[in-house]
């Protein structure tokens, strides 16, 4: 069994990297969950990804935070991610998926998941 590991940058042009190398297994794990995803933002602190549904029957808004989380970095909280309700019928979470640039606070680099129901 392969261990999960918490990827580490150094600095903005490492975490854009770390965002860039993980977007098609994100996408594909959307994807397996009913959902396409934009991408949107510079990628320069968090990566910013839009999830929209895709096909009529779609997994869970919770579903697919651990399925993203688990394509970018193999680690998945346990039990509900928290949710904000934003404008237009999108809820909203923030996913901690690597080291900052400090190398001791686990979620400085994250994504922020819109999806919209």
């Amino acid at each position: 069994m392969t261990l999960p590991t918490w990827h580490e940058v150094k600095n903005i042009e490492e975490l854009r990297e770390f965002y860039l190398s993980k977007l098609d297994a994100i996408r594909a794990a959307a994807h397996e969950c009913g959902y396409a995803i934009g991408a949107h933002g510079s990628f320069a602190r968090d990566m910013d990804l839009i999830a929209v549904p895709w096909v009529e029957v779609v997994a869970t808004p919770n579903q697919l935070a651990h399925a993203i989380a688990m394509a970018a970095c193999g680690i998945a909280r346990k039990g509900p991610y928290d949710w904000e309700t934003k404008p237009h019928g999108r809820i909203a979470t923030s996913i901690p998926i690597c080291w900052g640039y400090d190398h001791t606070t686990p979620g400085l680099g994250h994504i922020d998941l819109s999806v919209i129901q």
